[in-house]
């Protein structure tokens, strides 16, 4: 995807309709958009809940429908948030399959989910392009809990294997 492009192509092949997402990340209103990249994540592995989702769940999310997510979010942050943004901080932080607990937290750290101490509730998380690199989308809704970053993990490593997006080969 090139950056300087102002089309990005909502492809999904589960007949997944962008344009709010689109229309909301194009406004900058960046928690609704990340609301919105949840309910349209859920709605594409047929959820209800991100209780519901299982790791095998992640390893079948179409990859046409997360490239489409995370170029949107990538183009209107202007490279500051974005799946493939959080991939690249997961590799440098040690990241891959089955990552630690010390990769997840440092991880957190450098994202802005978590201080030297405490987690970030939701409404602490900040939603503007002051927050840390890869700060948004969250990608599950309550990273306090174990489930949430087994379901991070293998969605990072999902984007790792597929090399979702590299502007360098972009």
């Amino acid at each position: 995807m090139n950056l300087n492009s102002n089309e990005v192509k909502l492809i999904s092949t589960k007949g997944i309709n962008y344009t709010t997402l689109n229309q909301l990340l194009a406004q900058g209103q960046w928690q609704a958009a990340d609301v919105e990249t949840s309910k349209l994540m859920l709605q594409i592995m047929g959820k209800q809940s991100w209780h519901d989702v299982y790791p095998a769940d992640i390893d079948h999310f179409p990859y046409g429908d997360l490239m489409t997510i995370d170029h949107l979010w990538v183009k209107y942050s202007g490279g500051k948030f974005g799946f493939s943004v959080q991939k690249e901080i997961w590799l440098r932080v040690g990241g891959f399959l089955y990552a630690d607990y010390q990769t997840e937290q440092q991880f957190a750290t450098q994202v802005g989910w978590k201080t030297k101490k405490d987690w970030l509730e939701y409404q602490e998380l900040t939603f503007s392009l002051n927050a840390p690199q890869g700060h948004l989308p969250l990608g599950c809704d309550n990273l306090r809990q174990v489930w949430c970053w087994a379901l991070l993990n293998r969605l990072f490593s999902r984007i790792v294997y597929y090399q979702l997006y590299d502007p360098q080969n972009n």
